[in-house]
């Protein structure tokens, strides 16, 4: 299972990367995210939505479409 750390589009329980073009469930997505999270030194708990994909989308560098930022392959 491939785990993208792209910002993907939701259909259903389905999350659709566009970089990366990685399909999977959202939830495995969304679980993988949570963990990140509870490990991650700039995200705290009471952060803003708007603040949190502000840290996140400033880690992700600019993409030249050879590189693939992000990606944690997982049993």
């Amino acid at each position: 299972m491939v785990v993208t750390r792209h910002f993907g589009v939701r259909k259903g329980e389905t999350l659709y990367c566009k970089i990366c073009k990685v399909v999977e469930d959202s939830d495995i997505n969304a679980a993988a995210n949570i963990l990140d999270r509870f490990y991650d030194s700039e995200i705290s708990l009471n952060d803003s939505p708007t603040k949190v994909k502000k840290v996140l989308l400033d880690r992700i560098p600019p993409t030249d479409g050879t590189a693939h930022p992000r990606t944690l392959v997982a049993d």
